[in-house]
């Protein structure tokens, strides 16, 4: 893993109505929230694959880190399925 790495979430709407224009979040450790606004349409039951236009530096080996991402949906009828999150350990070695 580099100080560069793309990130990327998979959203699901799980609703009865299409979704768009909402903001995706993540936050790594104790890092800043990055936030970007989402402007694909998600039909009911689609899965979107998003990329955030910015990178997370998750270069130090032996670090772990932990993600946590969410979404922000005005009117949402079920936000306790809105979060995941993860953690990682860079163990790329060195030479």
């Amino acid at each position: 893993m580099t100080s560069n790495e793309v990130v990327k979430v998979r959203i699901k709407n799980f609703g009865s109505t299409a979704i768009t224009n909402f903001n995706v979040r993540y936050k790594i450790g104790n890092n800043p929230v990055v936030t970007q606004l989402v402007t694909d349409i998600i039909q009911p039951n689609d899965i979107l694959l998003f990329t955030f236009a910015q990178t997370a530096n998750v270069g130090t080996v032996g670090q772990t880190y932990c993600i946590k991402s969410w979404t922000s949906l005005t009117n949402d009828a079920t936000p306790l399925n809105d979060t995941t999150s993860k953690c990682i350990t860079n163990n790329m070695p060195v030479y």
